[in-house]
């Protein structure tokens, strides 16, 4: 997560940085194998697979930019419902740097 951040921030920045563009496509393919799931326990994936839903519906939304709407949405219900999943807590320190959600 970090890495896409990162060479994410970097492309807006500069859509022709290769490196960026390199180390943003890794990432996405380490993502893709279940590579960043090694040593995690599998993570929250309750979204995942509805977003799968969304845009096979709406087929001109890219699977990345109905995450980018689906999980906030999804988190923010959670945390309405007092739900305190360990994952959220884990991406909030060591992707966002902050403690709890």
């Amino acid at each position: 997560m970090k890495a896409i951040i990162q060479s994410g921030d970097k492309l807006k920045a500069n859509p022709k940085d290769y490196n960026a563009r390199a180390n943003f496509v890794w990432a996405a393919t380490c993502a893709l194998n279940g590579l960043c799931q090694i040593g995690t326990k599998g993570g929250d994936w309750g979204i995942h697979m509805q977003e799968h839903a969304m845009s096979a519906i709406k087929t001109d939304v890219s699977h990345g930019a109905g995450l980018g709407v689906a999980l906030p949405a999804y988190v923010k219900v959670c945390a309405g419902r007092k739900l305190k999943l360990k994952t959220f807590d884990r991406v909030a320190k060591e992707v966002f740097g902050k403690q709890g959600w």
